[in-house]
């Protein structure tokens, strides 16, 4: 899963990071499975077994703090 950590990682460092659901149409782009279910279901894997080391948090998204005034 080299290839998903590298194109997320190129994305986050282009200031353009990746949601859930464009991780999954990634996913299903590479692979030829239109079915998404199946692709949400492999990338529940990957973050859950931590496949995704190269990334922060294993690749859980990760929600931007709120800024308080």
């Amino acid at each position: 899963m080299q290839w998903l950590e590298d194109v997320i990682k190129t994305r986050d460092l282009a200031n353009n990071g990746c949601t859930r659901k464009e991780v999954l149409d990634i996913i299903s782009e590479i692979t030829g499975n239109g079915d998404k279910r199946a692709c949400s279901n492999h990338y529940d894997y990957l973050i859950r077994n931590g496949r995704l080391q190269g990334l922060k948090s294993n690749g859980r998204v990760v929600t931007a703090q709120a800024i308080g005034t």
